[in-house]
């Protein structure tokens, strides 16, 4: 092979020249026995102080940590590799005094790579620690080096850093999730937890955000508006080019704005120069004896200088490090021999790699120059550290003289540790620092066809792994771990040629089954598979694209895109349709442990991850149940629409009695709802929360105090007017928050509005303030009825105004009492709608425990006699029976019977005499029954909707036909009628929601019979209620004769799939249930033959169909 070019070689001196500088070589072995001992100086003493704070955190994540420690322990040093720390007392000052104020809570710390950037930070924490031991510190360094730059480990040892600050929460680290935006998620909602902890002061250093895989994921983490008690450091390098780190500005962007335009508060950025040759003496000194005396040579400490590119401290730490190694002969060491040397990282590299040759060849190790130099950059290529199997495998893909062996690389590797991280059975082989990798990677570029032969060997080995597993020559589990992670990684910058990029590499991986199956034994979801066939997906539609623009639609693989399409679906079919019951007895007989339950539930959608997580926690001890809650309000506050996650948190919030803080973050979720302008739709869901919420709150101050606060800041009246009311119970022993309330319902501008709140406050008093309070509110509802209504000309508040005063009238006593009556009749006077007039009456006369006064039972029957429409006046006279008795009943009654009778509609005369019937008995109830039955039978629908109505009115009457077999004959007569099988199948199901016993069995029967001759599935789900199919079902096994019914919500109203963009979009939201795509796939081959012109398309769809459902049960 040839040696790669290099462009510093006529910079360096000779082997010859080096061979006059015996200072330099090693010299350990030529120690005279006799000599002295020389005392090592601990150089990791200074970092001691962040290595045992490290042993008490992070410690839900324990493999995670460890990488930590190494990393800590690279910078510490050893006896043999000591790693001086010199030069930067001024910077660790100005770090300080960052700390100490709270102005600029935002430190940007950049530097060009080498500058000693991690160094820096990682003394400067050491130093606090122990100066300030109450400060929460979140430490997230993001090295390649050390594992820690994959974006779903970094946020995994971030997560677990908040852990240890947030068990009071019950923030536990959440193993189950293996999905990054969980994380995220998860990370972002603490920042809000950290404000809310006012008396704790906060640090979080994230070190080297350029060595992460994602920069993007950052932004979606870091909050734009920084908590007051939180400082945030992130440290950078930029290229050698430009002067400091703000072109960071553009790289972390959020809607076109950069992150940093968008943080809510000021912020300083420290450029990190180079050493200064007094730092470079400094370092030598902390080397001890015998190399302390160099540093007093000033002449020596300038050439030092000179060689490490004026202070590099990276070239400082390698060069100081080749001096220890000699430390022997160092002392010796003249200013004309280091003017020999060439400064930068190539003229030491070359003056080590000498060194090397010569060790190797004692230890029998044969490698030329070039073939390590080819090494070196396979490492420098790499994205992760390589494991030495993995290393082997990678050589082995490219041509060489050399037959790499594990014992010989793992020798070449260990003797390298000045330039490479070797933890060859855990972490795996990489180059010490980012610098290095650019140089090599440089350096490989001179070289184009040798640069072509490293990267072609990642891609040539990932595809060899691929087809042995899709062949069944390597197993699952031995699957190389590198690949898994970085094998996409590679593919996506090699540009290769489309079609032959995806031929040879992106659809192996989903033509076989080997891939996903790696994942799945690696992970145990397939939350990995996932993202990668997301990706195929994408370079699937790209080109397809260009093949469309080109005219070159036969070159398409559109079978490919139906097969992603149903690998999909099916593991979506897989996760979403495990019903919740067999998860939770899975768990319950340890089939399943609660980990792995969790980790499945995590691939849910989150609306979905609610309702399994509730489950769950029904069954399992008190500290996982609490766990499982609170990720079931995170779930909630993560579903985007605020409908669907209101009624979620709803239903969430009767499972949070006698656990606060779950209830807190509940009103956080629910004080976070975004409130867009002129949005009154927010609002509402906000105070939905709150109302339910409201009656959990009882006792607990802290958490009411937050609940009247958002209540307080809801814009709109009449839904603050709502939530206040909600809360009013609550504030009974809370007199201060009784009064914050009352002074928030004096600031209501509307008087009936301000009344209703009044009567809720005034109801949690007794005696004198009681009373005081409900005058008041009588007194602003008296006042209104004065003012002729001028500020209702556009809104009619009349009838508010006498509901309010009816509350008033039932909770008043003595001379108030029938102020508030003589009001509230005034205010029904000038409702000037008749019905509304009308059963505002009725509500009045039921205020009263025993017989209403006489002149309110008369005003409220002419009302109810004047109503013109005969249904609603049959209601309001109906609802007025019970308080009369003899022959005025008997009148009224009759009055009643003629209304319903004139009712014109079927349908509304049917549920005026249902209304009817409980007032009845004997034979007139009979008839009224008899007569309602009837009109039901007469309903007909102009709409799909209206086939419900029949349904509806017989569930009405079903609870008045128990004992009548003649009537519940002829309502299952009335049933049986019915041509349409949905519509009978809806009546039936109804009638018998509101039956028992074995009468309910009867009718369920009948529905049954219904069901069955449905023609389409989907009208047969669609006809039952969820609870009442299950029962059917349930009747149907009992029964043995009757099959059980299966229902598949089939697709309908298909796109026109004949040109690649509506295919596309199709594809693109195609169903996640695999039932659905197959139920089209005739019509998917036809189309992809249509727009190819090729018919091997439909062979390809037809095999694509057969494999997922070989692989994919």
């Amino acid at each position: 092979m040839a040696e790669p070019k290099t462009t510093h070689t006529d910079t360096l001196p000779s082997g010859a020249e080096i061979e006059t500088l015996p200072e330099l070589k090693r010299g350990a072995g030529e120690v005279s026995k006799g000599r002295e001992e020389v005392k090592i100086p601990n150089a990791g003493e200074a970092l001691e102080p962040l290595k045992i704070w490290l042993k008490s955190h992070y410690k839900l994540r324990f493999r995670e940590r460890q990488r930590i420690e190494a990393f800590v322990a690279y910078y510490a040093g050893t006896q043999a590799e000591p790693m001086p720390f010199a030069g930067r007392t001024e910077w660790l000052q100005r770090l300080d005094q960052w700390l100490a104020q709270d102005q600029s809570r935002f430190l940007l710390l950049s530097g060009s790579a080498g500058r000693g950037k991690s160094a820096l930070l990682l003394h400067w924490l050491a130093r606090i620690i122990p100066q300030q031991p109450d400060l929460a510190i979140l430490f997230l360094p993001i090295s390649i080096r050390f594992e820690t730059s994959n974006e779903l480990e970094g946020l995994r040892l971030l997560l677990a850093a908040v852990c240890d600050y947030f068990s009071s929460y019950g923030l536990r680290f959440s193993y189950h999730k293996l999905n990054t935006h969980d994380y995220r998620n998860e990370l972002f909602s603490r920042w809000k937890d950290m404000a809310n902890e006012s008396n704790q002061r906060y640090l979080l250093v994230i070190d080297g955000i350029d060595e992460s895989t994602h920069h993007g994921s950052l932004k979606k983490v870091l909050p734009t508006d920084l908590p007051a008690n939180l400082h945030l450091l992130l440290s950078a390098r930029h290229p050698p080019e430009e002067t400091d780190g703000k072109s960071w500005f553009q790289k972390l962007r959020i809607n076109g704005k950069s992150w940093f335009q968008k943080l809510r508060v000021s912020g300083e950025f420290l450029e990190l120069p180079l050493l200064t040759q007094s730092a470079i003496a400094e370092a030598i000194i902390q080397l001890g004896r015998p190399l302390n005396e160099l540093a007093e040579q000033e002449t020596v400490v300038k050439e030092l200088y000179r060689l490490t590119d004026q202070g590099d401290p990276l070239l400082l730490t390698l060069w100081i490090g080749q001096i220890w190694q000699n430390r022997e002969t160092a002392p010796n060491l003249t200013v004309d021999k280091l003017q020999q040397l060439k400064p930068s990282f190539a003229g030491f590299y070359k003056i080590w790699l000498e060194e090397q040759q010569q060790l190797w060849k004692a230890q029998a190790i044969e490698i030329s120059p070039p073939y390590f130099n080819l090494l070196m950059a396979v490492l420098a290529s790499a994205y992760g550290p390589l494991l030495e199997p993995e290393l082997i495998a990678l050589l082995k893909q490219m041509p060489s003289l050399i037959v790499w062996e594990e014992v010989t690389l793992r020798k070449i590797l260990t003797t390298a540790n000045r330039l490479v991280v070797r933890d060859g059975e855990n972490q795996g082989f990489s180059l010490i620092h980012p610098r290095l990798n650019d140089y090599f990677q440089a350096e490989l570029a001179q070289n184009p066809a040798q640069q072509r032969q490293v990267h072609e060997a990642y891609l040539n080995w990932g595809a060899q792994v691929v087809a042995d597993l899709n062949q069944g020559r390597l197993i699952p589990e031995r699957c190389p771990h590198y690949l898994l992670h970085h094998y996409t990684e590679h593919l996506v910058v090699a540009h290769l040629e489309p079609r032959l990029a995806l031929e040879k590499h992106w659809l192996p991986l989903i033509e076989g089954s080997g891939w996903h199956q790696a994942w799945e034994a690696y992970e145990d979801t397939l939350s990995g598979f996932l993202s990668d066939l997301q990706q195929v997906i994408q370079v699937l539609r790209q080109y397809h694209q260009a093949c469309d623009e080109h005219g070159e639609r036969t070159a398409m693989k559109l079978a490919a895109e139906v097969r992603c399409a149903l690998i999909r679906a099916s593991i979506h079919t897989l996760i979403q349709y495990l019903p919740t019951t067999l998860l939770v007895q899975l768990v319950e007989a340890k089939i399943w442990s609660l980990p792995r339950a969790e980790r499945v539930i995590a691939q849910f959608e989150d609306r979905e991850q609610v309702d399994y997580l509730v489950e769950l926690a029904k069954i399992v001890l008190p500290e996982d149940k609490n766990r499982l809650l609170q990720q079931a309000i995170t779930a909630a506050g993560n579903i985007q629409d605020e409908e669907c996650r209101t009624k979620i948190l709803i239903t969430l919030s009767s499972l949070l009695a006698g656990k606060p803080h779950l209830l807190q973050q509940t009103l956080t979720i629910t004080e976070n709802i975004q409130t867009a302008a002129g949005n009154i739709h927010s609002e509402g869901y906000r105070a939905k929360v709150l109302i339910t919420l409201s009656s959990l709150l009882a006792g607990k101050p802290h958490l009411l105090q937050q609940a009247l606060t958002i209540a307080e800041n809801i814009q709109y009246e009449g839904i603050r007017v709502r939530a206040l009311t909600a809360l009013a119970p609550q504030l009974a022993v809370e007199p201060h928050l009784l009064q914050q309330a009352l002074t928030a319902a004096g600031g209501i501008q509307d008087d009936e509005d301000r009344a209703q709140v009044l009567i809720a406050l005034a109801s949690q008093l007794v005696g004198k303030p009681r009373q005081q309070i409900l005058q008041q509110a009588l007194t602003t509802l008296t006042i209104t009825g004065n003012i002729q209504h001028k500020k209702y000309r556009a809104r009619d508040r009349a009838q508010d105004r006498a509901q309010a005063l009816i509350l008033l009238v039932s909770q008043l006593v003595g001379k108030p009492r029938r102020q508030a009556l003589r009001q509230a009749l005034i205010a029904v006077g000038n409702v000037q709608d008749e019905r509304s007039r009308a059963k505002i009456l009725t509500v009045l006369v039921s205020q009263f425990a025993g017989k209403p006064p006489r002149r309110v039972l008369k005003q409220a029957l002419i009302a109810a006699e004047n109503v013109q429409d005969e249904r609603s006046r049959a209601e309001t006279l109906a609802a007025l029976v019970p308080q009369l008795a003899g022959k005025p009943r008997q009148r009224i009654l009759k009055q009643t019977l003629i209304a319903a009778e004139n009712v014109q509609d079927e349908r509304s005369r049917a549920e005026a005499l249902a209304a009817l019937v409980p007032q009845l008995a004997g034979e007139p109830r009979q008839q009224v029954l008899q007569q309602a039955l009837t009109a039901v039978e007469n309903i007909r629908y102009k709409r799909v909707q209206d086939k419900r109505d029949r349904a509806n009115v017989l569930a009405i009457l079903a609870p008045q036909l128990a004992g009548e077999t003649v009537l519940l004959e002829q309502a299952l007569s009335v049933s049986r009628k019915i041509q349409d099988e949905w519509e009978r199948a809806q009546v039936l199901t109804k009638l018998a929601s509101r039956l028992f016993g074995k009468l309910r069995q009867q009718v369920l029967q009948q529905a049954l019979i219904a069901v069955r001759n449905i023609p389409e599935e989907e009208s047969c789900a669609k006809a039952l209620d969820a609870k009442i199919f299950l029962e059917i079902t349930l009747v149907a096994l009992l029964d043995r004769e009757e099959p059980t019914i299966s229902s598949a919500v089939l697709i309908q109203n298909h796109p026109d799939l004949l040109t690649y963009s509506l295919w596309a979009d199709w594809l693109g939201r195609a169903p996640l249930k695999r039932s659905e795509l197959f139920e089209v796939t005739e019509k998917l081959c036809a189309a992809a033959i249509q727009l190819t012109g090729n018919p091997q398309e439909a062979n390809e769809i037809a095999r694509a169909v057969m494999d997922v459902v070989r692989w994919w049960p």
